[in-house]
């Protein structure tokens, strides 16, 4: 029964503090969205009978599209054509080359970027308490030391597809290291325990 109260100790801390870290960081700094950098748009609409007079109504319109020199150049710099409406009308006025997705890209990298640096900080932070804690509060330590591991992970994770090889092989060799290290400090502690090393000899009694 000790054991299991021990684990469920263990596996509370280690994902509540997760939680608090990314719910902490988005308090303070928010994830990029779409909706903030795009603009919701106006499909194009069907061309039935396009109108010779250049005269716009729902459902007949004039054909209007990008020549294949603007799509490459709109393709190469990473945007889409928009289309504008005349007021009141369902037909296109005119198109551009929107390029938000290139600025949304960016702010998610670097939004990304900041989220795995404080994962990392706080997750070693959490790792290092959990091998130095005291025996008394050994089960805390645990907790915090796997919730340490999970925050690690997971802002690796998140900025892993936007970081080059070098940097992603980097992180986790040292993310590894350090685990590693935790690991086996946790193993002496236990051997010291187990042995009663960790422990002073009693003194002898004075008659």
């Amino acid at each position: 029964m000790a054991d299991i109260k021990r684990a469920a100790l263990i596996i509370s801390i280690a994902i509540f503090f997760s939680f608090l870290v990314v719910l902490g960081t988005d308090l303070f700094l928010s994830e990029p969205t779409y909706e903030k950098y795009c603009a919701p748009q106006r499909p194009a609409p069907y061309l039935s009978q396009p109108k010779a007079d250049g005269a716009y109504a729902p459902g007949n319109c004039i054909a209007i599209s990008p020549s294949p020199a603007q799509e490459v150049d709109c393709q190469a710099s990473g945007g889409y054509f928009e289309y504008s409406y005349a007021e009141n009308a369902s037909c296109p006025a005119s198109y551009s080359c929107n390029t938000c997705q290139v600025g949304l890209e960016a702010a998610r990298k670097s939004y990304n970027l900041v989220f795995f640096i404080v994962a990392v900080i706080f997750g070693s932070a959490a790792l290092i308490f959990g091998v130095l804690a005291p025996e008394r509060i050994d089960s805390i330590g645990t907790g915090f030391m796997y919730g340490g591991i999970i925050l690690m992970a997971y802002g690796t994770l998140r900025y892993a597809d936007l970081s080059n090889k070098f940097v992603r092989f980097l992180a986790i060799f040292l993310e590894l290291a350090l685990v590693v290290w935790a690991t086996y400090m946790k193993i002496e502690k236990a051997k010291e325990r187990a042995t009663g090393k960790g422990k002073k000899p009693a003194g002898k009694r004075v008659p």
